[in-house]
C-alpha cells in the first residue's frame, strides 16, 4: 500500500514537472487586446464596435487584437471612384507604417464581388490585406449595421485602447491622411 502511494506521488510529480516544462517551452506570443472604457458607438471618443472577419486569403482578423498599436479602418469598394482616388495614399501609408499602425482595409463585400476585389488589387498592385465584410446569417454586415455607413469610403482611426479618435466620411486627401498619421504617430 505504501509502495503504491509512493509510486502514485512520483507519477504525479513527473506529470507536474512535464506540464511546467511544456508550458515554458511552447509559450505562444502574448496578444494584446484593446481595452476601451466607455460607450460603444461610431463617433469620436466612442469605443469602436469590435469585429471578427476574414481576409481575402482566409485569415481571421479581430479589430480589438491591436498588439498595442493604433488602427486605421477604411471601408471601401472596388467600384467606388472616391475609394480609388484615396487608395494610393493608404497603400503608401500601409507600406511605410504597417509596423506601427494596424491597417484594416474592409471591403464592403455585400456590395462588391470577390473577383472584382482580386482584379482591383492586382490591377493597382496594392499589398495591404483586404478584409471581407460579407453578410452574416442574419443578413447584417459590420459596415452597414455596426458602423452605420452611409457610403464609402469611410475611415475610422482607433487608438490602441479601441477608442475612435478620427472619423472621415468620404474621400481623404493625401494631406488629410498625412495629418492624421502625424497625430497618431506622435
Amino acid at each position: 500500500m505504501k509502495l503504491i502511494r509512493t509510486l502514485l506521488i512520483f507519477v504525479l510529480l513527473i506529470a507536474v514537472i512535464y506540464a511546467v516544462y511544456d508550458a515554458s517551452v511552447n509559450q505562444k506570443p502574448v496578444v494584446q487586446y484593446a481595452n476601451c472604457k466607455g460607450d460603444i458607438g461610431i463617433e469620436v471618443k466612442n469605443c469602436a464596435p469590435n469585429f471578427k472577419l476574414k481576409t481575402l486569403d482566409g485569415k481571421k482578423v479581430e479589430l480589438y487584437q491591436t498588439n498595442g498599436k493604433p488602427t486605421i479602418i477604411n471601408f471601401w469598394a472596388s467600384w467606388c471612384d472616391p475609394c480609388k482616388k484615396e487608395m494610393p495614399f493608404l497603400e503608401a501609408a500601409y507600406k511605410e507604417h504597417k509596423d506601427q499602425i494596424n491597417f484594416r482595409m474592409v471591403n464592403e463585400t455585400s456590395q462588391d464581388t470577390i473577383p472584382n476585389i482580386k482584379k482591383f488589387m492586382k490591377q493597382y498592385k496594392y499589398t495591404y490585406p483586404v478584409i471581407l465584410d460579407q453578410e452574416n446569417e442574419d443578413g447584417q454586415t459590420i459596415g452597414t449595421d455596426h458602423y452605420q455607413l452611409l457610403g464609402v469610403p469611410t475611415t475610422f482611426v482607433i487608438d490602441s485602447t479601441g477608442m475612435i479618435t478620427h472619423k472621415v466620411v468620404g474621400e481623404m486627401s493625401k494631406e488629410e491622411l498625412q495629418d492624421i498619421l502625424d497625430e497618431v504617430l506622435s
